[in-house]
């Protein structure tokens, strides 16, 4: 029974992925390709119609599935739009990462920063208050008050 379900799932996704691509597609030939009987992707196919999932419509005398082509809407063709120059902007990104010497590392450069900060307040630290050494601190040591926090 899972088989016959990834069989099926399969021949939906095939649909769904390069129904654009044909013009016409047999149903036999679907058939061989899932290892399913005709009937069962008869079936397949006209419930992916009737949920308006496919654009086709079935001829039975031939057995074939007519695919039926629309030109995108609006909205589609702005999002197709947007993602060609998203897609753009990502291959300059990666030409500028490139001339400036590799891959930036984007997860060290939070911990250098904190390093580099946990140094400098050590640094500075060292001398003459009251309150102890470096990271030790409470905020009203650093600003000079005698209030905690």
């Amino acid at each position: 029974m899972l088989i016959d379900k990834i069989k099926e799932e399969s021949l939906r996704t095939y649909l769904f992925t390069y129904a654009t691509v044909y013009d016409a597609i047999s149903m036999p030939t679907l058939a061989d390709m899932f290892e399913l009987p005709v009937k069962q992707v008869y079936g397949i196919v006209s419930k992916m119609i009737i949920n308006e999932e496919l654009m086709a419509s079935l001829e039975e005398p031939n057995q074939t599935v007519i695919m039926h082509h629309t030109d995108p809407s609006r909205t589609q063709a702005l999002s197709l739009q947007l993602v060609e120059k998203i897609f753009q902007l990502y291959e300059q990104n990666e030409k500028i990462v490139n001339l400036r010497g590799g891959e930036p590392n984007f997860y060290s450069r939070p911990n250098q920063q904190a390093q580099q900060g946990q140094q400098r307040n050590q640094g500075t630290s060292g001398g003459g208050n009251s309150g102890g050494g470096g990271q030790n601190w409470n905020r009203s040591q650093r600003s000079g008050t005698n209030r905690a926090y």
